[in-house]
């Protein structure tokens, strides 16, 4: 660490969170302390965690009243950790046309954090985490983040995808907490090129970041334009990247591995629940964030065994503003019954799929990265679900299935931002469907792209390239 990590990390950043009244660096030292508990204690935590929670949300939140009477699951008596089961899976339609009985009547608006979601099921999604659960979510990422050696007061680097990021109406004291104290810088991963992606590497040395956070699809392009390229990166000195947002293959770790000189650690969360399970430096499976979410896998609305996959339902314990009980994911992993060499006591999920962005070509044959398109969504009413088809590169077919209160009115500024991103030539035709536009295996993608596949194939690995 540098002498200003250090002053940093001991001095201004506990005195920026204590003049702030965040107590996410308290909340992220007991953390430290209560992953290496054994599990049995750290059950016991969560069970004390979700009871308190269920009895909150029958006091004070209309929705959950009405949903545990119907289910005859008094919280009042919760003993059994099995009887949680009884309460039906909170969707992501019940977000849509619920969220109002949703929200906890003893929270003010003011207390609440307003936020949106695209989801892996191409629903747009608006919720609420109340201040808090905003606070202790923070110190969920710093401690996950500090599994590959990185410390907070550290610098990073970002390729991701987040308006506010790159949003230049951001206020410059704003600007300046994240650059100087938090020490993040964002690369954006809406729009990529293999000229960018150099750009950004000329930066990346200068920056000389200890961390990477990225999605999983834009670390592999990176990572495949390096080789490509025969840019080198083992100076850098990277502690690690974190992936998330996407499914990470074995081949695309082992891509990113080798480009930028250091381990990738798998993450997997939502915007709705925050960060549910990540890798450390062991690499054995994915930790449980144990002591902030309670995790199922399910088949047929029964547990499944260890090795078994199913369907990721996900409890927020501390989001009591607008709570989130067993919450469809509407993805799909694997629970361990293995004991990671680490030493935590945190459980472990053997692996997450279910999370697929396809690369969108723009007119100009860039790269634009299909998280960029769901964002066009968040907070627009009478939209229950969208697709984005690429047919060419002049040629997108967009699939809504609309709801209550749609007007075609409303897609029209979607469809500029669109024509914008990928070029005025490009054509956007309309198509209103009726049915679900979830395909029968239960996956869907918001994104397709008909022609990125060759886009990608023109970047080849160089070992491939030089094979006779």
């Amino acid at each position: 660490m540098t002498f200003y990590d250090t002053f940093n990390k001991t001095l201004l950043m506990p005195l920026y969170f204590r003049m702030t009244s965040n107590i996410a660096l308290q909340r992220l030292s007991q953390l430290e302390k209560t992953q290496y508990l054994a599990p049995s204690i750290l059950e016991d935590l969560q069970f004390e965690s979700l009871r308190r929670l269920l009895v909150h949300c029958y006091l004070q939140v209309p929705f959950y009243r009405r949903r545990f009477d119907e289910a005859g699951f008094d919280p009042l008596r919760f003993s059994d950790p099995a009887d949680v089961k009884r309460i039906p899976y909170l969707t992501k339609s019940d977000l849509q046309r619920q969220a109002a009985d949703l929200v906890a009547r003893n929270y003010r608006r003011s207390d609440l954090v307003p936020d949106a979601s695209g989801g892996s099921t191409g629903k747009p999604t608006n919720f609420y985490k109340d201040r808090l659960r905003n606070q202790l979510r923070s110190a969920d990422k710093m401690r996950h983040d500090r599994w590959c050696g990185w410390h907070e007061g550290e610098k990073y680097v970002t390729l991701w995808g987040a308006q506010r990021e790159f949003d230049p109406k951001i206020p410059l004291t704003t600007r300046l907490v994240e650059r100087y104290l938090y020490r993040a810088y964002g690369f954006n991963a809406f729009d990529v090129t293999p000229e960018k992606v150099l750009d950004y590497l000329v930066q990346l040395k200068k920056i000389r970041p200890s961390m990477i956070v990225a999605y999983a699809n834009v670390a592999h392009l990176f990572a495949r334009i390096i080789d490509q390229k025969r840019v080198d990166l083992s100076g850098l000195g990277l502690k690690g990247v974190i992936s998330s947002a996407e499914t990470l293959t074995p081949e695309k770790r082992a891509d990113i591995e080798a480009a930028f000189h250091t381990k990738v650690l798998n993450r997997y969360g939502s915007r709705e629940v925050g960060v549910v399970a990540s890798e450390c430096l062991a690499q054995e499976g994915l930790h449980v964030n144990a002591e902030n979410v309670l995790v199922e896998i399910q088949q047929g609305g029964k547990d499944t065994a260890p090795g078994e996959t199913g369907e990721i339902i996900v409890t927020d314990l501390w989001n009591y503003g607008m709570p989130f009980i067993r919450y469809q994911m509407g993805d799909v992993g694997v629970k361990s019954d293995r004991t990671c060499s680490c030493g935590r006591g945190l459980p472990l999920l053997q692996q997450v799929t279910g999370r697929v962005s396809d690369f969108i070509v723009d007119s100009r044959g860039g790269l634009v990265h299909g998280e960029y398109f769901t964002h066009l969504f968040y907070g627009l009413s009478g939209v229950e679900q969208f697709q984005l088809v690429q047919e060419d590169r002049t040629r997108i077919l967009l699939n809504v299935r609309p709801g209550e209160g749609f007007q075609r009115i409303l897609l029209d500024p979607v469809i500029a931002k669109i024509r914008t991103c990928l070029g005025q030539e490009v054509e956007v035709e309309v198509r209103l469907v009726d049915g679900s536009l979830v395909e029968a295996s239960g996956k869907y993608r918001f994104t397709i792209s008909r022609i990125s596949g060759d886009r990608f194939a023109g970047l080849e690995r160089a070992a491939d390239r030089d094979q006779p």
